[in-house]
């Protein structure tokens, strides 16, 4: 920390005394542009915060869509995937000596000339 030189010292304490004695009005003006001041920084700062927010609330809301879409699905009871199911069976499962019987239908119609 510096040591301020008296002289500095009593140039801001006159210059104090000297604000005191200023009107009421001058006094609210002055006072009333320090605090616009220090708000015009610091909206800078509030102008980048607010749109660091919308691009996060907007990300946020992108990665929110499917799992908000699965909720609403399963509420309302709506089967939308088209996912694979697996039907393959262990090899203890199957039964080689199962019969099936296959019928072949064959139809054509009249106005077409296929012949069977």
């Amino acid at each position: 920390m510096q040591l301020q030189p008296i002289q500095d010292f009593d140039e801001e304490l006159e210059a104090r005394r000297l604000e005191e004695n200023l009107p009421l009005t001058v006094q609210e003006r002055r006072q009333t542009i320090k605090v616009f001041e220090i708000f015009k920084e610091k909206a800078k700062w509030g102008e980048f915060y607010r749109v660091y927010g919308m691009v996060l609330l907007a990300l946020g809301g992108y990665f929110l869509t499917v799992p908000f879409y699965n909720v609403i699905c399963q509420h309302f009871g709506f089967n939308l995937y088209t996912g694979h199911r697996d039907y393959r069976r262990a090899d203890n499962e199957i039964n080689v000596f199962r019969k099936f019987l296959v019928c072949f239908m064959a139809h054509a119609e009249d106005e077409i000339p296929w012949q069977f």
